[in-house]
């Protein structure tokens, strides 16, 4: 290998470039260390989920927005990730699964909220996660699976459907199928570099103020209108608190209107009509 190639090879300032220069997201110490410029407990106040429990353990903005988004790799800690999925169907089931997670005793890392990606293989404009310990294998994480949909189904009925993932969504989409995925053995070294470059990364380390928890769940609300979801009617009293007015309709009764000015065309004529007068 050449030596270009070698130092291309462990290459983990280009991919940052951007970030650092043109955004200022992150900056590049002289301890050689990349930090990012925001506070670790700032929390996101433009999302659409409340987390439950957060879990401690993931580092999920570093593996999923730096290491897979900027540098192109699949973390070996996202190969042991496992997901539980559910899809509310309306906005009614999305707060009972929401309000199950914040009394579920046993408090597994969750999450509930709103579904904003334009695409997903498995669709709904709801969505609520349960996470299991970072690095279960398929055996547990299934185990992990039938309790959640279990609780699922008690809550609302064997109808919905329950999956178990691996990994993020973009990822499969990128890599395809989760179960063809293969961790090149070069790529331990690369990723050494990059966890001893970059400092810990947890932009939530704890769940939302309920301030905020208040603005989300508006959102829910605001998304189920949207989405013309019928069990959104009872969270509101007016569509105008969204914006939105009514269609008066005409067809059934007759009513009296305030105001009937001419059309355009009326007024043309009528001035035209009014001038040929004053001209004869």
């Amino acid at each position: 290998m050449g030596e270009y190639e070698t130092l291309k090879s462990v290459d983990i300032i280009s991919p940052m470039v951007p970030e650092i220069v043109e955004r200022g997201r992150f900056v590049y110490c002289s301890d050689g260390k990349f930090r990012a410029t925001v506070k670790l407990d700032t929390v996101y106040v433009d999302g659409p989920w409340i987390n439950v429990n957060v879990c401690q353990e993931r580092n999920c903005f570093l593996w999923h927005k730096v290491y897979f988004m900027l540098y192109g790799i699949i973390s070996r800690n996202c190969f042991n990730c496992w997901k539980v999925v559910f899809r509310p169907k309306t906005l009614d089931d999305l707060i009972l699964t929401y309000r199950m997670q914040l009394e579920d005793k046993e408090k597994p890392a969750c999450k509930s909220g709103v579904e904003r990606r334009e695409s997903s293989s498995f669709k709904g404009a709801n969505a609520c996660f349960w996470y299991a310990p970072l690095g279960s294998n398929p055996v547990l994480a299934q185990e992990f699976h039938k309790k959640i949909e279990k609780k699922i189904h008690h809550l609302l009925g064997v109808d919905n459907k329950v999956i178990l993932k691996r990994g993020c969504t973009e990822m499969e989409d990128a890599a395809g199928p989760s179960e063809r995925w293969f961790y090149p053995e070069e790529q331990n070294v690369f990723e050494d570099l990059l966890d001893d470059a970059w400092e810990e990364i947890h932009p939530l380390l704890n769940s939302e103020p309920q301030a905020l928890r208040n603005v989300i769940m508006m959102r829910w609300i605001g998304w189920a209108v949207k989405n013309r979801d019928k069990t959104a009617e009872k969270y509101y009293d007016s569509l105008a608190s969204f914006g939105v007015v009514p269609t008066t309709v005409y067809h059934d009764k007759k009513k009296e209107l305030v105001s009937t000015p001419m059309t355009s065309k009326q007024r043309r004529e009528f001035y035209a009509a009014e001038k040929k007068l004053i001209l004869q």
